[in-house]
């Protein structure tokens, strides 16, 4: 398990994902994360999602980074196919859930990286 890092500043993200594509001997497709977080969490601190977490300080100047933590839950809420994965990634938008406590520890696994 990782912690998976993301970006509130969709250019950053695009711009991760279009790097590791040039990158990859796998040839694996590039893909941009959207993380739904609950708006209300911005007044209410029930409402936040409690496995992210955001970092002031990053290794990049202006990158706007959160990390999530490793065995934090998504569900997949859309998804939207490039046609032309050299100028921009597939979109996968996911909701995450707001504690992993309280879902099932029998819920499959699936690695990030």
């Amino acid at each position: 398990p990782a912690f998976i890092s993301a970006s509130s500043d969709p250019a950053v993200a695009v711009k991760f994902a279009i790097r590791s594509f040039k990158w990859s001997k796998e040839g694996n497709a590039p893909v941009m994360w959207i993380f739904e977080l609950d708006p209300a969490g911005v007044r209410d601190h029930t409402k936040r999602c409690q496995q992210v977490q955001y970092l002031e300080h990053s290794s990049l100047k202006h990158e706007k980074e959160y990390v999530f933590s490793p065995y934090s839950v998504f569900f997949v809420t859309r998804t939207i196919w490039s046609n032309d994965l050299k100028t921009f990634p597939h979109v996968i938008m996911v909701k995450p859930s707001q504690n992993a406590s309280f879902v099932s520890e029998a819920l499959p696994t699936a690695p990030c990286y």
